[in-house]
């Protein structure tokens, strides 16, 4: 099988199309509000983020270095800055991932809703007015409280093991198998909604393909690391991850879960 027919390597691709298809005409009034709030989540967290680290992390923890160290201060403190940020980049991209993904979780199901509609697929929802936007709207809200159900206390449990000797030398690559498996929970869990699947059954198809969907919880993940990428992330990825679900996960018409393919 060639590469680029590979499972893990379809996802990807369809991801990167994802920027074609976000120029789709009739969609720019469903993507431009994700965009927005995830552009000023992501500004507003910056802000914070170095606040936290300016005002309630740093200068207490340099403020002990003794002025007799001289140059081997000012490296101290570097090193101290370097370390700091190292170690709470993770928890500020958890925070972006929620809360970014969260204020625009309504707005990207919209973005799904169109998407399907745009595909001929029936669905309860009719977008043509607004008003009928907020029962849609309510209804993805509601469904992300259930991925944080989901997500919290398996987080926990990795935590958990990250302090465990022995253990922890292995917490690396199960967070970011976890944090890949749950970006394509997140996004492909908005079509799959739209379409009536339970969560539990969206997970089920979902795991029925892992390396379709670790390929593009991972190329997500990636997107989220590079700058000015990232504040594309939400938008572009709501629309790949309805054309992938329609597509290859999706069990409307002829489009079949390919349970078989790996």
């Amino acid at each position: 099988m060639a590469l680029k027919h590979t499972p893990f390597i379809d996802s990807v691709h369809y991801w990167l199309a994802g920027f074609r298809w976000l120029m789709t005409p009739g969609l720019k009034r469903f993507w431009i509000i994700p965009l927005l709030i995830n552009t000023l989540s992501i500004c507003g967290l910056i802000w914070y983020f170095t606040q936290m680290i300016d005002d309630h992390l740093l200068l207490p923890l340099i403020s002990w270095l003794p002025d007799w160290l001289g140059g081997a201060k000012k490296w101290l403190e570097n090193l101290l800055i370097g370390s700091l940020i190292i170690f709470l980049l993770p928890l500020w991209l958890l925070g972006f991932a929620i809360f970014g993904t969260l204020l625009a979780s309504p707005f990207s199901g919209l973005l799904a809703e169109r998407i399907i509609d745009q595909a001929n697929i029936e669905t309860d929802s009719n977008l043509a007015h607004w008003k009928n936007w907020l029962p849609l709207m309510a209804k993805t809200v509601a469904r992300e409280f259930a991925k944080l159900a989901y997500y919290l206390p398996r987080a926990l449990v990795l935590l958990i093991f990250t302090f465990i000797p022995g253990f922890n030398l292995a917490a690396p690559f199960l967070w970011l198998l976890f944090s890949a498996w749950m970006a394509a929970l997140q996004y492909l869990d908005y079509p799959a909604d739209i379409l009536g699947h339970s969560f539990e059954d969206t997970r089920q198809l979902l795991w029925r393909q892992k390396l379709r969907t670790l390929g593009f919880g991972s190329v997500v993940l990636m997107a989220t690391l590079v700058p000015v990428l990232n504040f594309l992330v939400i938008p572009v990825t709501v629309v790949a991850a309805t054309h992938l679900w329609i597509e290859r996960y999706s069990a409307i018409g002829q489009n079949r879960c390919y349970a078989d393919e790996e």
